[in-house]
Parts: structure tokens; sequence; C-alpha cells
């Protein structure tokens, strides 16, 4: 059997030819021919859109993800990948061909132009990554995961404040007996273990969201109510959007601050800020009004929840602010 003469057709039968293909079939072939990836890339023959590109750093293995947006109606062509989402390809490198990733990457990148760029560390030592070969080809990521990792305190901070990304998420392995005063930028950030934190970094951040899933024992009763305040009086934190940390730990831990203490405190300062505050019919819900006309609820149960309320987003609960409630 002959081989297609792909490389000799007329560009718009070449075009032609590639839109039909499976673009991972196409990404291969970019990896064999320098001609054939330059035309890809010049023309954008690829019929897919890539979502996103995921390159994920473990002790034994690097991986490369990417998800296309596209259907597979037919269920042989799903079964013939062998995966749960046929939008989803993996490429594993071991050993000495992890060196083969960065080639891969570069190349991909390129080709694919991804929407989203996401970088993952799991269960590495960040000393040994603070040269990665992805910050000198990203500007700026969706997200950075740092997933059990060690780190001391300049290797956090590197990560912290000189990576541009939108996401960060947290889950060091590293215990650190001291707060780590940080500069946090990400506009979302989720920290699992956050006893490096202090509160003047959160109170200086430049977060929208941050999302704390352990206590962090770095924070006084009076901290919250100055992190409300200074939402309140359109501080630094006046564009914050969401502010959540857990006050139970484990399920064996005592908590270690008093919800109810806690909560009958923020509740009754926020009465006396500027703007208004009013209580709901739930005994654990308190209502705000900015004076700028912003809406934001603050809960505190297991959890201390801080939300700014959009008409039409997830947390929207018309009950709560009807028209009477600021009159």
């Amino acid at each position: 059997m002959s081989s297609f003469p792909l490389l000799e057709l007329p560009f718009v039968a070449f075009k032609n030819v590639i839109y039909q293909m499976d673009p991972v079939d196409v990404l291969i072939q970019t990896q064999h021919s320098k001609f054939f990836k330059s035309i890809i890339t010049a023309h954008k023959c690829l019929r897919v859109p890539c979502l996103s590109f995921s390159l994920t750093v473990s002790k034994d293995r690097t991986t490369i993800e990417l998800y296309f947006d596209r259907e597979f109606p037919d269920e042989k062509k799903l079964k013939d990948y062998g995966q749960d989402d046929p939008n989803r390809f993996e490429f594993i490198f071991y050993g000495r061909w992890r060196s083969n990733a960065e080639d891969y990457t570069k190349k991909f990148l390129e080709v694919l132009k991804p929407k989203g760029i996401s970088l993952h560390f799991m269960d590495v030592d960040l000393a040994d990554y603070c040269n990665h070969f992805m910050f000198y080809y990203v500007e700026k990521f969706s997200e950075i995961r740092l997933n059990q990792t060690k780190a001391s305190e300049k290797e956090l901070k590197f990560f912290v404040e000189n990576i541009k990304t939108e996401v960060l998420y947290c889950s060091m392995s590293t215990v650190f007996l001291e707060s780590v005063p940080l500069d946090l930028k990400a506009e979302t950030v989720r920290i699992d273990n956050p006893s490096f934190l202090d509160f003047q970094s959160i109170l200086n951040m430049k977060c929208k969201r941050m999302s704390l899933e352990d206590p962090c024992k770095n924070l006084k009763i009076s901290d919250f109510v100055t992190l409300i305040r200074n939402w309140m009086e359109m501080g630094n934190l006046k564009d914050l959007e969401m502010f959540e940390m857990r006050i139970h730990g484990q399920v064996d831990e005592e908590p270690y601050l008093d919800s109810d203490e806690l909560r009958k405190t923020v509740f009754q300062e926020a009465m006396e800020m500027k703007g208004a505050a009013k209580e709901t019919s739930s005994k654990y819900l308190l209502a705000l009004r900015r004076t700028d006309g912003k809406l934001a609820t603050i809960s505190i149960r297991s959890y201390f929840q801080f939300i700014v309320v959009q008409d039409s987003g997830p947390f929207f609960d018309p009950s709560i602010f009807r028209n009477s409630i600021f009159n």
C-alpha cells in the first residue's frame, strides 16, 4: 500500500484533509516534520479548539493533558481512545524520557495556542523547579497547583509572588513554624493548610477570592472584623468577592475559635459600620450593603463565609435582599 502524499497536496486540499483529522493525530505529525508544524501553526488548520493545556510534574513522571472542545457521537471513537472523557488526551513521560516533555510542550503550545495553561507540581521539592522551563514559555497561567510540595520560605515566596496566575492552589507538606509575609496577587487563591499565612498578607492581598480549607490559627476574631470593615469602607479589599475559612478542623479537634462568639462579635461590629447591615431570617446569616450599593452576606457556622452577591450569581437569594430589608 502506497503512502498518502499529504505534503504534496495543494494548500486548499491539504487544509481540508487536516481539518478532517483528529487533532491529536495532527499533533503527533508536528513532532516529526518541521515543515508540517510550520504550516499548521501559521494557518491554524486545526478544526477543534484546545480549551486547556496542563503540565503535571511529580516524582516519577511528567504528564501533559490536553482538553479539546468537541463532541463524540460515535461510541466506537470513545472505545478506541479508552478514556472516560474523549476530549481529554494524556501524554506521560517516565525516566529518561522526561526530558522530552519540554520539546513536546513547546511544540504543542505553538500549534494549539490553548485558551488556558496550567502547571501542577505534585509531591516534589519546589527548590528543584524555580527555573522550570514553563516559566520561560508562558507569561501568565490559568492555574498553578502546589500539591503536597516541600518548600522553604524563599521558594514559597517565589511561586506565590513571582509567577503570574489566575488561580493559585497551595497544599504544602512543609510545616512552617512561623507565618510568612506574602504578596498575594492571583485572582483566586485556595490554601489547604494555611499555617504560614498571616493576617497582614490577607489585608494587603490583591485577590478577589480566597478559600482556606483548614483553620488559619494566626487569625483572631478581631481580624475578621477588620476584614469586613475594610470591604465596607472600600479599602484595599474593596474588590473582594469571596473569603471563606473553615473554623472547625478535623472531627476530633477542638475548634480554635468559638463560632458563636465569632458570629456575635462580627455581627455586632458590622451593625455599626459605615453602610448598612441587617439580620436575616437565619441567625447564622447577616446581609450587608455598602455605600456604593454592593451587596454581600456573612455566614458563620463551621465556616466563616463572606460572599459578595451578584444578581445572577450562584449564591443569589432574592429573599435575603427583598426590597424592604434595608429600608
